[in-house]
């Protein structure tokens, strides 16, 4: 069945905030690095399971949705051929929406941690603006770490021009051939900026976008194999099935929980106007709950520590500060957007001057 340009752009913002939830989720998996020494009871296995199914398995696709909204976005009003002027203005305009807050919320990021920054040389200070090299050789994200994503967003975005032809020449066959080796390759051997993970999905969705397939992701389909792949993973997480089959069935679990998803938004899009019109809304922060998350999340669960006055939890306690700590974090976030949209300066520096 055809989905209407209305419905899918009302589905796109349905799916912000729920996305960005999602990554704050994934980020706040490492009890570790927030300070909480998890001491499990008799229902330590139940903890872990939900955890991880929340933070890992129903999340596993929200970062690749960010990227696939973004290529398809990108392309949306593209009928013909894709002129230098257009390049030209998309790219001045991203240098607005995505680096001018990106740099913003790195200096926050490099600010959090005082220490870390002080003890870094000029040119790592500077580098961290980009890629933090660790002390055992790889590369991390910039100061504000989930912020490579839009580090690799606009870097991809530069190759716009090649994308758009490629994939008007041979089409799908574009997504099919970055598919393969994305699945069994392991990306963090790149150079930071030029990530596999942005250029795969970002392409997917301007493949969306360019070529309008008549039909994408049908419903009683996505409904079917969706439970099915959701079993898979599960079994993918505990190791049960390993090796090459274990790196198809994750990506084939992010392809059809994306598509569970957007269905999901399209049918909120259409069957209940308030409730899609309260997640625009509330969509609008997603760009500061996505910069600005792990900057708090740690220290919202030191507080949470505190109050409980203790540093080892148990089930209940653990289970307790992971929610909290998503939703406070979410919170915040949030209610820091509220306050930074009321001026247009601030919108500028901290969002881009994004209006939804």
């Amino acid at each position: 069945m055809m989905i209407n340009k209305e419905t899918t752009s009302k589905a796109i913002d349905n799916l912000r905030f729920p996305m960005a939830v999602m990554v704050v989720a994934i980020h706040c998996y490492f009890f570790n690095l927030q300070n909480i020494n998890m001491s499990p009871g008799k229902l330590g296995w139940v903890v872990e399971w939900v955890i991880n199914i929340c933070s890992i398995v129903l999340t596993d696709c929200a970062v690749p949705m960010f990227f696939v909204i973004s290529g398809y976005l990108f392309f949306l009003r593209q009928d013909g051929e894709f002129a230098w002027t257009q390049y030209k203005v998309k790219i001045l305009k991203k240098c607005k929406t995505l680096l001018l807050p990106f740099f913003i919320w790195n200096i926050l990021g490099a600010l959090s941690y005082p220490g870390r920054f002080i003890d870094a040389t000029l040119a790592e200070k500077l580098l961290g603006f980009w890629s933090q090299r660790m002390e055992w050789g790889s590369w991390a994200g910039p100061w504000d770490g989930p912020l490579w994503f839009l580090r690799d967003l606009f870097v991809v975005m530069l190759f716009s021009p090649v994308i758009y032809k490629v994939i008007k020449i041979i089409g799908i066959w574009f997504i099919i051939l970055m598919a393969i080796p994305l699945t069994f390759m392991d990306n963090t051997a790149l150079c930071p900026g030029l990530s596999g993970t942005a250029l795969f999905w970002f392409s997917l969705g301007s493949f969306l976008s360019i070529k309008k397939p008549a039909s994408f992701a049908p419903m009683n389909i996505v409904m079917a194999l969706t439970p099915i792949f959701f079993v898979f993973r599960l079994l993918t997480m505990e190791n049960v099935i390993d090796g090459i089959w274990r790196d198809v069935l994750n990506m084939t679990w992010i392809l059809a929980s994306m598509a569970f998803y957007f269905r999901m938004a399209c049918f909120v899009a259409e069957r209940n106007v308030h409730v899609s019109d309260t997640l625009k809304r509330m969509g609008a922060s997603s760009f500061v709950i996505f910069a600005m998350h792990s900057l708090i999340n740690g220290r919202i669960s030191s507080v949470l520590l505190f109050m409980a006055g203790k540093q080892n939890v148990g089930d209940l306690l653990t289970i307790t500060f992971y929610f909290a700590t998503i939703i406070l974090t979410v919170v915040a976030c949030y209610c820091f957007h509220l306050i930074i949209k009321r001026n247009n300066i601030t919108a500028l520096l901290f969002e881009g001057g994004r209006k939804r």
